[in-house]
């Protein structure tokens, strides 16, 4: 579907799962229709006939912060805004409600939903951030439910 998640940590924010919408099908071949398709357009989802999922390990340390939520915050408030609220706000209530806020003043076309939960300890991040293009700093591997290793 096209709910997503979010690490924070400090300043960093990234995305971690992706649509599963035919517009980000599109843009990821390439095509130059991606921009012409609605975005509400919706390729797979959980309890779907055919729920094939992604399943991400996540290694996470104190002080991260894990944001799930619909596509009703993600529609009206970008990226660079939910990076702003979870960096300068400190309690994790607060900075839940500034982000329904800030998604129902934007026109709230949608259902908004939030879900932010900060780690209060223990972990197995690396310090070195979330770059899983190195081989030796891994933070976010993919995996296939059902296979074997």
């Amino acid at each position: 579907g096209d709910s997503r998640v979010y690490l924070h940590r400090g300043s960093e924010l990234v995305q971690v799962t992706r649509d599963h919408s035919l517009q980000e099908e599109l843009r990821a071949e390439g095509s130059a229709d991606a921009e012409r398709v609605s975005r509400n357009v919706i390729t797979r989802a959980l309890g779907s006939l055919d729920s094939r999922h992604d399943a991400w390990l996540v290694p996470i340390e104190a002080g991260m912060r894990v944001l799930i939520c619909s596509d009703g915050l993600t529609t009206e408030v970008g990226d660079d805004d939910l990076r702003a609220v979870l960096t300068m706000t400190a309690d994790v209530d607060a900075a839940a409600d500034e982000l329904v806020r800030r998604a129902c003043a934007a026109g709230g076309r949608d259902n908004i939903t939030v879900v932010l939960v900060e780690v209060a300890g223990g972990g197995s991040a690396p310090s070195g951030g979330f770059d899983d293009e190195d081989e030796n700093d891994r933070t976010i591997e993919r995996t296939r439910p059902g296979a074997r290793a």
